[in-house]
């Protein structure tokens, strides 16, 4: 696994990388995971007056790879906003994703859109 996460005062961003290689002695198999993730955000207000200074701005991509066969790869594209009332320990986030997964042993795949909103409060 790799990871490296920056904060700048204007911008932070962070990915990670993973694989994994799986012998399953018992049945011979052997199974190639690997996935990967990037992900920027943006706080408007340092770049220009009029923006609320708790308002951030983001985007993420993923890939995910199962293992189970050729073309079984998930993948995620999303923009999002969070608002910040108390920092992280009350936000509220919304995004809307496009998401994508491929079944490599059918020749079905489903891409939707995804919207949600989200409240954390941390006590």
């Amino acid at each position: 696994m790799v990871s490296r996460p920056t904060l700048q005062d204007d911008l932070s961003n962070q990915g990670e990388g993973h694989y994994k290689l799986i012998d399953d002695r018992k049945s011979g198999e052997t199974t190639d995971l690997h996935g990967a993730y990037f992900q920027a955000g943006l706080f408007p207000s340092t770049l220009s007056d009029g923006w609320p200074t708790a308002l951030e701005f983001a985007a993420r991509a993923a890939y995910v790879h199962p293992g189970q066969v050729q073309g079984d790869d998930n993948t995620e594209l999303t923009l999002a906003a969070n608002g910040f009332f108390n920092g992280h320990r009350n936000k509220l986030t919304t995004d809307i994703s496009w998401l994508t997964i491929d079944e490599g042993s059918t020749p079905r795949a489903a891409s939707d859109w995804r919207f949600r909103i989200q409240w954390d409060i941390s006590l």
